[in-house]
């Protein structure tokens, strides 16, 4: 029994310590999520070429370094998300003028 209250108090610990470092952006991720399949489509479908594509997927690559840089310190400020959604806003007007060119 004793060793089942350590254990329970050992994870209880490590729980609480994690959590603050797992910052939540789920909407930055369900639009990365989005406009990835959205270049995807365009490829398959002829409407983005290969350098196209490659462009686009790199400024995806920037969005995400922006998200990981934001979320280091445990915490999304306002500013942060904002500048988060700015970038996906270009990201996603980008998108949509490449594959309607």
């Amino acid at each position: 029994m004793k060793k089942l209250a350590v254990f329970l108090a050992s994870m209880m610990m490590i729980l609480s310590l994690s959590t603050p470092s797992m910052a939540g952006t789920p909407y930055v991720n369900a639009r990365l999520l989005g406009q990835h399949w959205r270049i995807h489509r365009g490829l398959v479908s002829g409407q983005l070429s290969p350098v196209e594509t490659n462009w686009l997927r790199g400024e995806q690559r920037a969005t995400r370094s922006y998200e990981i840089i934001a979320k280091s310190d445990g915490r999304v400020t306002m500013s942060e998300r904002a500048h988060l959604a700015y970038m996906q806003r270009v990201n996603s007007r980008d998108i949509y003028r490449m594959r309607h060119n």
